[in-house]
This record gives structure tokens, C-alpha cells and sequence, in this order.
């Protein structure tokens, strides 16, 4: 599986999160790769800095100042993808659909995809 980690937080907490994100899913095996986009600028921290400097280390470091091109074309290259934005309450705020569609629905709606998913399995909210 290709994962896509996509840093677009702007400041150093939830980028330093995103990071380890990052390190964190590449432990399964799986291929990731760690982005952050040319409008982001990342805070100096001493976490950030470690971060970056182990996915260096593992031999995946992370790629700067990618432009939108190219961040399209590796989203719809990816399996999966997660943005780590500004504080959200989920993490995860791309998800794609499946099947040969497979586009990006972004900016979900918490309450109505808990709402789908219980109401798929046979729930009542009413």
C-alpha cells in the first residue's frame, strides 16, 4: 500500500504530529511518503527537526516545498492519503472512494460520516 502524509499544518505542533504520523505508518511496511507543500513553512522546532532528520535516516525523508502539480499527481498516485492540517477533530480529512472512481472527498463532515457508517451497519440515530 502507498501512503500519502501531507503536511499542511502551520504550526509546529500539528506539524511535528504529521511527522511522526509519518515514521509511525512506515514502521507496517508499508511505502510512505511524506510531504509538505511549497506554502507551508515549517516552524523550527527541535521535534520537527528529529523527524525529519529519522525519515532521513530510514531512507525516506520527507520532500519540501512540493508544488501543487506535483501534490496532485502524487495524491492520485496514493492508496491512501492523510492531511494534517490545523486542529481538526480527525486527523484524517481525505478519504477517497472506492472502486475504479477512486476521487478525493475532501473536507468531510464528521457527523454525517459516523452518521453513514451506523447507519450501514443497521443503527438508528432518530
Amino acid at each position: 500500500m502507498r501512503i500519502l502524509v501531507v503536511i499542511r499544518a502551520p504550526c509546529a505542533n500539528r506539524q511535528s504530529e504529521g511527522l511522526r504520523a509519518g515514521l509511525g505508518l512506515g514502521l507496517r511496511g508499508d511505502e510512505v511518503q511524506v510531504v509538505v507543500p511549497d506554502a507551508i513553512d515549517l516552524r523550527q522546532d527541535p521535534r520537527i527537526d528529529r523527524a525529519l532528520a529519522t525519515l532521513a535516516q530510514l531512507g525516506r525523508p520527507a520532500r519540501l516545498a512540493v508544488g501543487e502539480e506535483d501534490l496532485t499527481d502524487l495524491i492520485e498516485r496514493a492508496d491512501a492519503v492523510e492531511m494534517w492540517g490545523p486542529a481538526v477533530p480527525t486527523h484524517r480529512r481525505s478519504l477517497r472512494t472506492g472502486g475504479p472512481d477512486r476521487r478525493l472527498i475532501d473536507e468531510l463532515d464528521n457527523s454525517q460520516l459516523i452518521r453513514e457508517i451506523l447507519e450501514a451497519h443497521g443503527a438508528s440515530l432518530d
